[in-house]
């Protein structure tokens, strides 16, 4: 009863933050939700192995994010997540289009910043899971590099040099969008 007690105490406030990760990762309501469920049936049976005096999130992440490798790795996602390419150029028009200034009490800036969000999402998804991984811990959760590394099991020199070739590929993917909408609008 003690276990139960105790874990209740030290991992479930963490719940939400390991859902809104498993979404991010998944990329659908109904994936977000078994994974965390994994995640947190993993963390139980194994609590004991938990030092306390750690962070509690981080191990949760560490065990989400070892889940979604296990039972998500053969997916490809990116097809039916952005379509055909005309769509693709649309999501890259909406995002460079929105600006973060400016929304407070504006709704429908706020609904475009929020659209934006989602593509940039989309984006991210995209990408190859090691990349993507890594983007959403440091930019979207913002661990630092050493609690990702320790998340990952990979060395802090991997997590930078990895954040490093995820961000020009996702800056890349952009600008050529951008160049492709730019000659597609002078026609």
């Amino acid at each position: 009863m003690k276990k139960n007690a105790e874990f209740e105490k030290t991992a479930l406030p963490h719940l939400h933050h390991v859902f809104s990760f498993a979404y991010k990762l998944t990329g659908n309501r109904q994936d977000a939700e078994d994974l965390t469920q994994e995640a947190f049936l993993k963390a139980f049976a194994s609590f004991d192995s938990f030092r306390k005096g750690t962070n509690m999130k981080a191990w949760l992440f560490t065990i989400t994010v070892n889940s979604y490798i296990n039972i998500y790795r053969r997916r490809i996602k990116c097809g039916s997540i952005l379509g055909d390419p005309s769509s693709l150029a649309q999501v890259i028009e909406n995002l460079f289009s929105v600006k973060a200034s400016g929304t407070h009490g504006n709704p429908p800036a706020i609904i475009e910043l929020s659209e934006a969000r989602r593509n940039i999402t989309s984006l991210i998804n995209c990408l190859p899971e090691n990349f993507k991984t890594i983007i959403i811990l440091a930019d979207i959760e913002e661990f630092t590099y050493k609690e990702i590394a320790e998340i990952l099991h990979i060395p802090a020199g991997t997590v930078m040099s990895r954040l490093f070739r995820a961000r020009n590929m996702l800056r890349k993917t952009i600008l050529e969008c951008k160049s492709g909408i730019n000659a597609l609008s002078q026609k």
